[in-house]
């Protein structure tokens, strides 16, 4: 699966734990016109400055058809106040107007390992790297060759 993906592809299904309790999958949002799928955090000070407008839309079109679910996907252990139990309190006390998932299942190669030990098929054999970029010698710090994005 290409790590972006084209303009008209079908998003690929999910069954994900949210703040309110419930678990979530694509069908549960069928009746909606729209679905909005965005990745967002509890940390990050670009997420936490932009959480007023992210209501602000969902509150002018929610009632327009358009479904609204935020997907954290960060490292607790990276990152521990992305656990669930922070996102939990962070709806508690804002109380916005979205579905808040968790997705924990981020790691790629312990699934591809526990997948091909098991003597099955890799489900998604290749992905797009993530993170920072190497630092090239003569190149500008964040310099990558045109062809390292979008390689599936």
């Amino acid at each position: 699966m290409a790590f972006t993906l084209q303009i008209g592809d079908k998003a690929p299904d999910f069954k994900l734990p949210a703040t309110d309790g419930k678990t979530y999958g694509l069908a549960d949002f069928a009746k909606s016109k729209v679905l909005v799928v965005f990745f967002t955090c509890n940390h990050c000070p670009y997420v936490l400055g932009s959480d007023e407008v992210t209501r602000a839309s969902v509150e002018r079109f929610r009632d327009k058809g358009v479904a609204f679910i935020g997907i954290n996907s960060n490292s607790e252990n990276t990152h521990p106040t992305d656990d669930f139990a922070h996102m939990v309190e962070r709806m508690k006390t804002h109380r916005f107007p979205w579905v808040y998932a968790r997705d924990k299942s981020q790691n790629d190669l312990d699934r591809a390992l526990e997948e091909r030990l098991a003597g099955k098929r890799v489900s998604v054999p290749l992905t797009n790297p993530i993170g920072c970029n190497v630092k090239w010698e003569g190149q500008d710090a964040h310099w990558m060759p045109g062809d390292a994005c979008d390689l599936v």
